[in-house]
């Protein structure tokens, strides 16, 4: 927020832009995950049911934009309907790297900051400056928390589901708002997937080695991405 406020200023509210719904979406969801953490936690449903709910409601604030002038009602729902089903995932992916322990939290929590300040640069070539800029002061803020949130027992749980909702909406932004292309946000989306699933596991006394590979892991996509903005920029677009 700090770093939102400093690049573009102390934006109204409602946000003139929609991409100023980063500033203030985050502490809410922030605050409703610590609740759930630290004094309250519901069954299982409930909190699922939330989490989809705090989706939806992230998308519609994104979109508005394009639900109200751009598009049919029947492919609003349909779109909206589909990306809060992916961000869904995408959180659950996170929640699954939040859980994990030893050297496979340490190296994918590593290769998700990589993630989120490289995106810094393919955002800026799609078109939006300020939305490459906020990712990179996103990866700022992060650095200091990272190894925080990985120690167990961490009052900073909340903060790696906060990742969704950042990352998602600066390729949200990129994707609808700006020129980043089809493949290079499929690239960028899938890349947390990646790094919970494939990369190989090593021994602690091996952990640089995991850290490495998740590293390149968040690195290769995030070239592959910026090749493509760089060659095909909006040739692969088609958002209206």
């Amino acid at each position: 927020m700090a770093g939102h406020a400093g690049i573009g200023g102390l934006p109204p509210f409602p946000p003139n832009d929609v991409v100023d719904w980063l500033f203030y979406l985050p502490l809410p969801f922030l605050v409703v995950e610590g609740v759930w953490i630290w004094f309250w936690r519901p069954p299982r449903p409930l909190r699922l049911g939330g989490r989809l709910g705090a989706c939806a409601l992230f998308v519609f604030l994104l979109l508005r934009p394009l639900l109200a002038y751009a598009w049919v009602p029947q492919r609003g729902i349909i779109v909206c309907g589909a990306i809060t089903l992916l961000l869904f995932g995408l959180w659950s992916i996170i929640e699954r790297i939040e859980g994990s322990h030893g050297e496979e939290k340490l190296a994918a929590a590593v290769g998700l900051w990589v993630l989120l300040g490289g995106s810094a640069i393919p955002l800026a070539l799609a078109g939006s400056l300020k939305l490459g800029q906020l990712a990179g002061a996103a990866a700022l803020a992060w650095t200091p928390l990272l190894w925080v949130v990985l120690r167990e027992g961490s009052p900073l749980l909340p903060v790696l589901p906060l990742y969704t909702f950042l990352f998602g909406g600066f390729l949200l932004g990129g994707y609808f708002y700006a020129a980043l292309p089809h493949t290079a946000l499929v690239l960028l989306a899938l890349t947390p997937l990646l790094l919970k699933t494939l990369p190989p596991r090593f021994p602690l006394r091996q952990r640089w080695k995991r850290v490495a590979i998740d590293i390149l892991f968040a690195v290769i996509p995030m070239l592959i991405a910026l090749l493509i903005v760089h060659f095909l920029g909006d040739q692969d677009g088609g958002r209206q």
